[in-house]
């Protein structure tokens, strides 16, 4: 592997870490982006069964589930890691 390739390849690998990194240290927002919040609505949520580890030490059903509870903690709430904490 030519040194260029090996560069290109190891800054890649660096800024998929440090952007898993920022989402792990709480960044709600960022993994939520999917699930649209309308003030004053609730979001609705499927029984699929994929925990999700929220920075309060509890398990969530699914990501959708964290985020409806994330959205309503305005912050306070972060993600840790996929599956049971």
């Amino acid at each position: 592997m030519k040194k260029t390739e090996l560069l290109v390849l190891l800054s890649t690998l660096s800024l998929c870490f440090l952007f898993a990194d920022a989402v792990s240290q709480g960044g709600y927002q960022a993994y939520c982006g999917n699930y649209i919040r309308h003030p004053g609505e609730r979001i609705h949520c499927s029984k699929i069964h994929r925990p999700v580890c929220g920075t309060d030490g509890k398990t969530y059903n699914n990501r959708c589930e964290f985020c409806r509870v994330a959205w309503e903690m305005q912050g306070k709430l972060g993600y840790k890691h996929e599956g049971k904490c």
